[in-house]
C-alpha cells in the first residue's frame, strides 16, 4: 500500500465514506480549536491529541476505503520538504527561545497534517470542509443568541455555574457549557473572548458570501446580528466591508439605468457610512485603555523585529500579551515566515481565483486575511486551512485545484 500515490483523482469504486462525511472532524476541530472556553480549560495534552487524531482521521479512512493517498501534480513529495524546511527555518530560534517542541508541533504535527489534507482532498473537498464548518457555526450561532439575550441580557435563565479561564484568569459565567459570559456582556458564544468568537463568525461569513453560489438571507442574518452582538470592532468593520464587495462589486445581474442609478447612489451612501462608522469605531476605541496596551506590545513586537529582520526571535517568543498577527509574525518569525503567510493569503489567492474560476474565491482569503491582521491568529488551525486551501495551487496540479472547489 502506498502512503502518497501521484496519479489522476479517482474515486473508489463503492463509496463507503464520502467527501462530505469526512469533513466533519476537521470543520469540528477548526471550530473548537479557535481559543474555545472547552480547549482553553481542557489539559493541553488532551486537546493536542484531538487535533492530531481529527487531522489524521480522514487520511487513515482514506486509506482504509481509497488504498492510497491520491495527490495529482509532479514533484510532490519535493514539494512538500522544501516547505517544511521553510516553516522549519524558524527552529534554530525557538531552540534558542526554549520553544522548540511547540515550534515542531504547531508546523509539523498541525500544518503540515492539514495542508496534506487539503492535497488530497476529492471533489469538492474544500468546499465541504468549509461549508461544514459554517453548518457548526450557525448552529452555535443561534445557541449563543439565545443565551446571549435570555442569560446574559435579560436574566431570565439562570446560569449553571461559573468555570476558570485561564486565557482571561477569571471565572466566566457558563450556561451548560454551551455559552459562556467571557466578557461582560459581549457575546463570546464558546470561546474565551469575543476577538476569537468574531473571527470564527466572519469566516462563516466569507464563506457564505463568496463561495456559494447563492447567499441564504436566514444565514446571512445569523451571522450579521450575532457578529454584532459581540461588539467587536474587527466584526464591524469587515462584515460591512464584505457586504459591501459581495454586493456591489461582484454584482453581475444587468440593471437598467434608472435602477444602475439608484444602486450607485445607495452604494457611495454605504461606502460614505462605512468610512463614517469605521472612523467613529476607531475613535472610541482609541480613547480606550486596551488601546495603548495594544500599541505598546505592537512597538515592543516591532522593535524586536528590527533587531532579527530575516529569522526572528523564534516561535511563540512574543505570544503573551500580543493582540496583531502582522506584528507578531514579524517578531518571532521575521521576513522569513512573514513572506509564506503574506504568499499563502495575499498573493496565491489570486492565482486560486483564476485557475478556479471563480472570482469570489479570492475575496474569501483577502478577507480573512485582513480579520487575521487586526487580530492574533497566526498559530491557529483555522488560519492554516484558509492558508491551505489557496496554497494547493503551488502543490497540486490545476485540474484537482479546480475539482476541489466543485460540489455536486
Amino acid at each position: 500500500m502506498n502512503n502518497v500515490t501521484q496519479g489522476g483523482v479517482d474515486t473508489p469504486t463503492e463509496v463507503i465514506v464520502s467527501e462530505r462525511d469526512l469533513s466533519w472532524p476537521l470543520a469540528l476541530i477548526l471550530f473548537y480549536s479557535t481559543n474555545s472556553m472547552l480547549f482553553s480549560t481542557a489539559p493541553v495534552l488532551v486537546t493536542q491529541l484531538l487535533k492530531v487524531v481529527a487531522l489524521l482521521l480522514p487520511l487513515v479512512l482514506r486509506l482504509l476505503f481509497w488504498r492510497s493517498l491520491r495527490v495529482t501534480g509532479e514533484g510532490f513529495i519535493l514539494k512538500i520538504v522544501i516547505f517544511t524546511a521553510i516553516l522549519m527555518g524558524l527552529f534554530p530560534m525557538s531552540v534558542v527561545s526554549g520553544t522548540a517542541v511547540g515550534c515542531v508541533v504547531n508546523f509539523v504535527c498541525h500544518f503540515l497534517l492539514l495542508v496534506l489534507n487539503f492535497c488530497v482532498m476529492g471533489r469538492g473537498g474544500v468546499y465541504y470542509l468549509f461549508e461544514k464548518f459554517e453548518r457548526i457555526t450557525i448552529f452555535f450561532a443561534v445557541v449563543s443568541l439565545f443565551f446571549w439575550i435570555f442569560g446574559e441580557f435579560l436574566h431570565v435563565l439562570p446560569s449553571t455555574g461559573t468555570v476558570y479561564s485561564g486565557w482571561s484568569q477569571s471565572t466566566v459565567v457558563n450556561f451548560y457549557y454551551l455559552h459562556f459570559g467571557a466578557q461582560g456582556l459581549r457575546n463570546c458564544g464558546q470561546f474565551v473572548e469575543a476577538p476569537m468568537y468574531n473571527i470564527v463568525l466572519c469566516t462563516a461569513l466569507f464563506f457564505e458570501l463568496f463561495m456559494r453560489t447563492k447567499v441564504s438571507k436566514i444565514r446571512l442574518m445569523i451571522l450579521l446580528l450575532t457578529i454584532g452582538t459581540t461588539f467587536s470592532t474587527t466584526g464591524q468593520l469587515v462584515a460591512m466591508a464584505s457586504i459591501l464587495v459581495r454586493f456591489v462589486v461582484l454584482r453581475k445581474q444587468r440593471m437598467s439605468i434608472l435602477k444602475l442609478i439608484v444602486f450607485t447612489i445607495v452604494a457611495i451612501f454605504a461606502v460614505v457610512c462605512l468610512v463614517v462608522v469605521s472612523t467613529m469605531i476607531l475613535d472610541a476605541k482609541s480613547q480606550g485603555a486596551s488601546f495603548a496596551v495594544r500599541a505598546y506590545y505592537m512597538l515592543t513586537e516591532l522593535r524586536a523585529f528590527s533587531e532579527a529582520p530575516f529569522i526572528g526571535h523564534g516561535y511563540c517568543s512574543f505570544a503573551i500579551g500580543s493582540s496583531n498577527s502582522i506584528t507578531l509574525i514579524l517578531a518571532e518569525g521575521g521576513l522569513w515566515l512573514f513572506i509564506a503567510y503574506l504568499l499563502c493569503l495575499v498573493i496565491l489567492p489570486f492565482k486560486l481565483s483564476a485557475l478556479a474560476q471563480n472570482e469570489g474565491l479570492k475575496y474569501f482569503v483577502l478577507f480573512y486575511f485582513l480579520v487575521f491582521s487586526i487580530t492574533i491568529s497566526p498559530y491557529l488551525l483555522l488560519t492554516y486551512a484558509v492558508m491551505s486551501s489557496s496554497l494547493i495551487v503551488l502543490l497540486v496540479d490545476k485540474r484537482n485545484v479546480k475539482n476541489q472547489y466543485i460540489w455536486s
